[in-house]
């Protein structure tokens, strides 16, 4: 009697068996995100915050007030990242001063803003030596700057190698990137206009 009961139900059972694999199956894990939840929290406030700092800084630039764009800046305290970025010191001052007078920026372009974490995010800034005139194509220089997202308020800190900063975007990524930038741009001023 045993047999002929596991016999009946020996259907039913390689039945459940296959509609309990094939859910398995199709219970697919998400897909992750290739922004980071930080990323994601981003608005266009924070997109405009910054834009507004990079804005006002060369304006200082290519009106020839270095000394206004370098109290600005702000340097990062890498060894903690919790800690409230400061503005550049009394030896910092003078060599991002000196560095800045040696280009003459007459204009600037955002080539990308990427947000990553509130202490690691680029923008990546061509700054304008002269336009493009006749033959001769434009005279620029590229800007990298490491916007840092302190108690909901944007300090301006600028990449530097020398102590340690690594880009987020990869020269291989930084056309796409600047490409997406443009076109959410774009985008953005498209619905305003609406």
């Amino acid at each position: 009697m045993t047999k002929f009961n596991i016999m009946k139900s020996l259907p039913v059972l390689l039945l459940l068996a296959i509609v309990v694999f094939a859910g398995c199956k199709n219970n697919k894990a998400p897909e992750e995100s290739q922004y980071t939840a930080y990323e994601q929290a981003m608005t266009s406030k924070d997109t405009a915050a910054v834009t507004h700092l990079i804005d006002v800084f060369f304006e200082y630039l290519e009106r020839g007030e270095v000394t206004n764009a370098v109290a600005m800046l702000y340097h990062d305290n890498d060894s903690d990242i919790y800690a409230e970025p400061q503005l550049l010191d009394n030896e910092q001052i003078p060599v991002m001063t000196n560095m800045l007078k040696s280009f003459p920026i007459v204009g600037h372009r955002i080539e990308y803003i990427k947000f990553n974490e509130a202490h690691r995010n680029e923008v990546k800034v061509k700054g304008i030596i002269a336009p493009a005139e006749g033959n001769r194509p434009e005279i620029a220089t590229e800007f990298y700057f490491k916007p840092i997202d302190y108690l909901n308020g944007w300090r301006l800190t600028m990449l530097n190698s020398k102590d340690g900063d690594l880009r987020l975007i990869t020269n291989a990524k930084a056309d796409s990137m600047q490409q997406h930038y443009q076109q959410e741009m774009q985008e953005k001023a498209a619905s305003a206009q609406q």
